[in-house]
């Protein structure tokens, strides 16, 4: 078996993380729909809002800590003045708290992910973390959910994951970009970047509560079908394999899809060769 090196993502591709940020979300919209219920603001217009101001600080300014909770009260400002109703300190301290506290949650690995990493590691696949976020509350996570064992010194956290970072680390491991794989459940940092830089890519959707527990689908430029999880499919040759929708996809590197609701044992299922 030829060996692979394999950079893994971490929020919502080895541990749940998004629906931590929904639940907060949730909280923060019913909040902002009770104060503003006299001015008829829907909780979707309120979330959309939320979202939009939350996606322009990360672009701009990275993973930061403070971005996420920053936008509830960034919302929360834009609908006083546009409704005319006055800001209270004391509501804005709670939307605050309220944002912030997404950052306390006890770590939730998907799973089978420690089963995945095990025999990706007896292997001797080389793994790497590759991980975008504030550096002090990803290697939290880290160490919480005791990750170290798996990725010892080749665990990097950048607060933007764009393809110039992405190269920078292969450049200097000197990782060998044909037998280089990037996993993670984001098309733009995970997949984009590693089809720019040259080496593959498995996007993995984050999964969700109706998808089956054993499931998971590769699919190619021939053919597509869906398999149980084991046993183990032969892998096809990056150059049968449909770049998603990606046309920056270079030649010798291929993007699969893998949806399941285990997706990190669904990856070993992939990488695996014989």
């Amino acid at each position: 078996m030829k060996k692979q090196t394999i950079l893994f993502d971490m929020d919502d591709t080895l541990i749940y993380c998004n629906k931590f940020f929904d639940l907060v979300v949730d909280q923060f919209a019913d909040l902002m729909e009770m104060w503003f219920h006299s001015y008829h603001i829907s909780v979707p217009e309120i979330k959309k809002k939320q979202a939009e101001i939350d996606l322009d600080r990360v672009l701009q300014n990275g993973f930061a800590p403070n971005h996420f909770p920053e936008s509830f009260v960034e919302t929360y400002e834009f609908y006083s003045e546009l409704t005319g109703r006055g800001k209270l300190p004391e509501e804005t301290e709670r939307l605050y708290e309220l944002g912030s506290s997404v950052y306390g949650h006890s770590i939730e690995p998907y799973p089978q992910m420690y089963e995945t990493l095990d025999e990706l590691q007896a292997q001797g696949h080389e793994l790497h973390l590759y991980t975008g976020g504030d550096p002090a509350i990803q290697m939290r996570k880290v160490t919480e959910a005791g990750l170290e064992r798996y990725f010892d010194d080749r665990i990097h956290v950048a607060r933007h994951k764009t393809a110039e970072f992405l190269e920078a680390l292969i450049r200097s491991h000197q990782l060998d970009r044909s037998s280089t794989w990037m996993i993670g459940n984001s098309l733009r940092t995970d997949v984009i970047p590693a089809l720019k830089t040259g080496i593959h890519a498995i996007f993995m959707p984050a999964a969700q509560e109706s998808c089956p527990s054993t499931t998971w689908r590769w699919t190619s430029s021939r053919r597509e079908r869906t398999l149980h999880f084991p046993p183990y499919p032969k892998f096809p040759q990056p150059s049968t394999a449909i770049p998603i929708r990606m046309p920056l996809a270079p030649k010798d590197a291929g993007a699969f899809l893998l949806s399941a609701a285990l997706p990190a044992a669904a990856c070993a299922s992939a990488i695996r060769t014989d």
